[in-house]
């Protein structure tokens, strides 16, 4: 507790402009390396397996799409309700603890599915994740965001992203490569490897303190359902739809349809696209109108989901994977560095878990909804038809972000 600064303000650690002191820049610069590291690493492993966790559940298990889609979903459900709540348990642990341990629930959750006899064990194995995950993202993103200062915060908030991606990106050709040749366990091995390797990078960060604001759920809530905090949400909301989209019918229907190679192949267009648009996206994002490149990249989307469900074959399939990999970069790295401009340091983590709450909705219900609306509709035209238009909404609702208050 920080004294000086009144009961409502607890330390964490980190560092900040002018908040708790200045640490040099090479520790600055130290600080941001590691996460950047840990990040690259998780996503090679226990992040990139998302994307054959469906396809995986659906061949050994006996709980069906529905069953299996729902395993995922609560991973998402699950950090949904943690984004808004995590600050709490960050309060409790400190943001260093918070980042490790998170860490370590995706390398707990990737280790159960080598045993995916109980349905009920792996769905509280993925609640615990969806805790984990909320922990990670929120402290990591509020100490880079400290780290970079101001006038940074979108390319910080992009090499981030980038780190994560190039790590799923090549997580995704390396884990359908063994699915393909050599079977799922030892894919899933792999990925229990790399991401314990990824923990102990994490466990490495050696940070400063931060005076951060106690935890207030009126306080979280009010910032996720108005002005720009209700906007940017509504935004990630609908750019996650298509990540739900990804790891659910998308790639369902590849796999079934083309194979595992097939499906990390064009999935990996996804991924790819990811690396370039975040890392140079975040240094755009700092020179032109975020509303404008929001705009932009939604509506290339839109077109790019539309082609799927008029003509789904495996080209419109590489196109709308290369669209949906554009917005699902750039929408995230926007909206942390808009957090950036509009939060203040001390506020940051609940901003942060309010707004991307929003995010996690999207990626469940769409898990969710893609599954029940391909079982209904007997294939995937539809639902990519629907899911385009609401991303042509989006459009017209990022130019509206500029009009907002703050945070």
């Amino acid at each position: 507790m920080d004294e000086r600064l009144g009961r409502r303000y607890i330390r964490f650690s980190c560092g900040d402009d002018g908040v708790s002191g200045t640490p040099h820049r090479g520790e600055h610069g130290r600080g941001i390396s590691i996460i950047y590291a840990s990040f690259f690493l998780i996503f090679l492993s226990s992040g990139a397996f998302q994307q054959f966790m469906v396809p995986y559940l659906m061949a050994t298990t006996d709980w069906g799409r529905m069953g299996s889609s729902v395993i995922l979903a609560m991973v998402y459900f699950s950090f949904l309700l943690w984004r808004i709540f995590v600050s709490y348990s960050m309060m409790i642990l400190g943001e260093k603890a918070s980042l490790v341990l998170g860490g370590v629930t995706y390398t707990f959750f990737v280790f159960m599915l080598l045993f995916p006899e109980s349905f009920h064990a792996i769905l509280i194995a993925a609640a615990i994740w969806g805790w984990g995950a909320a922990s990670l993202w929120i402290s990591s993103s509020s100490m880079v965001l400290d780290l970079a200062g101001v006038g940074s915060y979108g390319s910080a908030s992009g090499k981030l992203y980038t780190a994560s991606n190039v790590g799923q990106a090549l997580g995704v050709l390396a884990l359908g490569l063994m699915i393909n040749f050599t079977g799922f366990t030892g894919s899933i091995i792999f990925a229990v490897v790399t991401s314990a390797a990824a923990n102990v990078v994490s466990a490495l960060i050696s940070i400063q303190e931060v005076a951060r604001e106690r935890p207030n759920l009126r306080t979280i809530l009010g910032m996720g359902f108005r002005g720009k905090g209700l906007v940017l949400g509504l935004l990630l909301f609908a750019s996650s739809l298509g990540y739900g989209i990804l790891l659910g019918i998308f790639a369902e229907h590849v796999a079934t349809g083309y194979g595992f190679l097939s499906l990390s192949l064009i999935t990996l267009v996804f991924y790819i696209v990811r690396i370039p648009s975040s890392l140079f996206g975040g240094y755009i994002l700092d020179k032109l109108p975020r509303s404008t490149v929001l705009s932009v990249s939604f509506a290339a989307t839109s077109l790019g989901l539309v082609s799927i469900g008029l003509c789904p074959n495996q080209l419109s399939l590489a196109l709308g994977a290369l669209a949906l990999g554009f917005e699902a970069s750039l929408v995230p790295v926007a909206s942390m560095a808009i957090v950036g401009d509009a939060a203040k340091p001390e506020r940051r983590h609940m901003a942060l878990g309010a707004v991307y709450a929003w995010r996690d909705l999207g990626v469940a219900l769409a898990l969710i909804g893609g599954a029940a609306m391909r079982s209904a509709f007997g294939g995937i035209e539809q639902p990519f038809i629907l899911f385009g238009l609401a991303y042509g909404v989006c459009v017209i609702l990022s130019l509206y972000l500029a009009r907002t208050r703050e945070l």
